[in-house]
């Protein structure tokens, strides 16, 4: 927030940047989705395609889609208002940007895994991604008392991981369905 509302509704100094973070990430990224996770699960489940076919194209639809609204995010940073983000804490908005195609990749996955029945991967990788933010809170924040920037680094880390994570396990059940039958048992 900037100073003078941060004063005015007193808000602890840093508190309004991770949140100004955490709610850029949320707004962008089911704006940029399009509904493509779920078209993933659709497709998978009536098994209008295979669950190869399907992953890949969420990968490169993620990623793709993802860095068009990393992009968009860039230019919409510049024209914020400076009253609603401080110009010194843009470079937090293009953070949340950044993370856009990361998170985006890990919707889409997850939105395969859900339509093959893949219910056990798509929980462990949501508590992954809990988890790895969780230690990531505790270990920069309380133990090495990093602040904004450990608060921040928890944040992006526990979602570039969570998105990795994903593509192996979409990548490893990928490829044991084409050597199966051309789609992953249940």
């Amino acid at each position: 927030l900037p100073p003078d509302l941060a004063k005015r509704f007193k808000v602890p100094e840093g508190k309004g940047v991770l949140q100004l973070v955490v709610l850029a990430h949320t707004l962008v990224l089911p704006v940029a989705n399009l509904g493509f996770a779920s078209a993933s699960s659709y497709l998978v489940a009536k098994a209008r395609f295979p669950f190869a076919d399907v992953a890949r194209h969420a990968g490169w639809l993620g990623a793709g889609l993802g860095a068009a609204a990393f992009l968009l995010t860039l230019v919409i940073s510049q024209l914020l208002p400076a009253r609603l983000v401080a110009p010194g804490e843009r470079v937090y908005v293009i953070l949340a940007g950044a993370l856009v195609p990361f998170a985006m990749l890990t919707q889409f996955f997850i939105g395969a895994l859900q339509g093959a029945g893949q219910i056990v991967w798509l929980n462990i990788l949501t508590f992954a991604q809990t988890l790895l933010y969780a230690l990531g809170v505790v270990v920069l924040l309380l133990v090495l008392r990093l602040d904004v920037p450990g608060a921040l680094a928890a944040f992006s880390v526990s979602t570039i991981a969570t998105a990795l994570l994903a593509f192996v396990v979409i990548g490893r059940l990928a490829s044991r369905g084409r050597r199966a039958t051309g789609s992953i048992p249940h």
